[in-house]
């Protein structure tokens, strides 16, 4: 036992005295964390719309009116649609940010105090969305105040509509096509900290095959295997250190990221400690496969490295807006089940939700870590 816990520290402390490593796998997340959440949370451009109004009711020129005025106009950018096949065409192009229908009914339905409805297609973007239902909702709103002053007298009309809650005007929402929220439930800067925190987890995994092969290719191994503790104590040892420092760097990332940025991580911290563990170690049994193949310490770094940037890219930690075939693809990959399962916890989904993706995510770990304890002697092998 002393064995294993002396060479796990004397692991951990030869990678942190390399500062490139400390650089590249602490610093270096928490900086693109934030320059990618922070450039995606801030845009604040007026949101193009495309709007088709069939309602040729007396509310028809209300609504013109309104999406013609100046304050209008500051944050939504309105193109007048003639159907709404040309409204979802302008979304699927990527002309527009969003699409509304106003049906042409919704004057005949709103007087006679029934539902009145607005059908909205949301776009990619989380913040234009956001403004255009906001800005939308408010004129909606307005006009609800509007009628309870007609029906009923100012003071009374508001009182009965504070007190019964009813909405007669909405919004109802659809998704067309391709016509969705980029970053999902979460908000951009959480988006883009899960990816980066699963990235570099798997990066900090790689020295555990590294430090095998330098051993071997520096001749130092032979020591090792004529060291008076079982051999394995010490392979389990530098696996060890690995790991910890895994989670040393997890750590420093979700603490400081929630500090200092504001990400919120929900509120099952045991859970993302976990998670955050199950891809650690999913890293260490993929860099020894990958080792026991390729054989040098070189090939191993270039082609993990490969690896992980390709199936970051594969999952949209990259480019969040991929086409739906190539998410497809990254299903396959670590990232896709560490990056689903933390962005659960986020969202403060059920438990069951969330254990659903852990324990996926556990089945690819002990599958990796069976096949590089089947084929770590290629790995140590002072022959090979």
């Amino acid at each position: 036992m002393q064995a294993w816990i002396t060479m796990a520290w004397y692991e951990l402390i030869q990678i942190l005295r390399l500062r490139s490593v400390v650089i590249i796998m602490l610093i270096l997340p928490l900086f693109l964390i934030f320059l990618l959440g922070t450039v995606f949370d801030n845009q604040m451009k007026p949101v193009q719309v495309a709007m088709h109004i069939a309602d040729r009711g007396p509310l028809s020129k209300e609504i013109e009116a309104f999406l013609q005025d100046e304050r209008t106009a500051g944050l939504m950018i309105v193109k007048f649609a003639s159907s709404r096949e040309e409204v979802l065409n302008q979304l699927r192009e990527g002309s527009v940010d969003y699409g509304f229908i106003v049906p042409e009914d919704f004057s005949e339905k709103f007087l006679a105090g029934g539902e009145a409805v607005w059908t909205a297609y949301p776009g990619r973007l989380d913040n234009e969305n956001l403004m255009a239902e906001e800005t939308a909702g408010s004129f909606l709103k307005e006009l609800e105040t509007r009628r309870a002053i007609m029906l009923a007298g100012a003071g009374e009309g508001l009182e009965q509509r504070t007190e019964s809650e009813e909405i007669v005007a909405r919004i109802s929402t659809e998704f067309a096509g391709e016509g969705k929220a980029v970053f999902g439930s979460v908000s951009a800067i959480q988006y883009y900290a899960g990816a980066y925190l699963v990235m570099f987890l798997l990066y900090s995994g790689m020295p555990a095959a590294l430090s095998l092969l330098q051993e071997k290719e520096k001749g130092t191994l032979a020591r090792l295997y004529a060291a008076p503790q079982p051999f394995w104590i010490i392979v389990l040892g530098k696996l060890t250190g690995t790991g910890i420092f895994a989670v040393l760097q997890a750590g420093i990332i979700i603490v400081f990221s929630w500090q200092i940025f504001g990400v919120s991580w929900g509120n099952h911290l045991g859970l993302l400690v976990l998670a955050c563990l199950l891809t650690s170690m999913c890293a260490i049994g993929l860099s020894l496969v990958i080792a026991s193949i390729v054989g040098t310490s070189k090939a191993t770094q270039s082609i993990f490295s490969t690896v992980t940037v390709l199936m970051t890219f594969l999952t949209g930690g990259m480019i969040a807006d991929l086409n739906q075939n190539v998410l497809n693809i990254g299903k396959f990959t670590i990232n896709h089940w560490a990056v689903m399962t933390i962005k659960r916890i986020m969202e403060e989904s059920e438990t069951t939700v969330i254990w659903q993706g852990i324990g996926i995510l556990a089945m690819i770990t002990a599958v990796l870590l069976i096949l590089a304890f089947a084929r770590l002697k290629k790995v140590v092998s002072l022959h090979a």
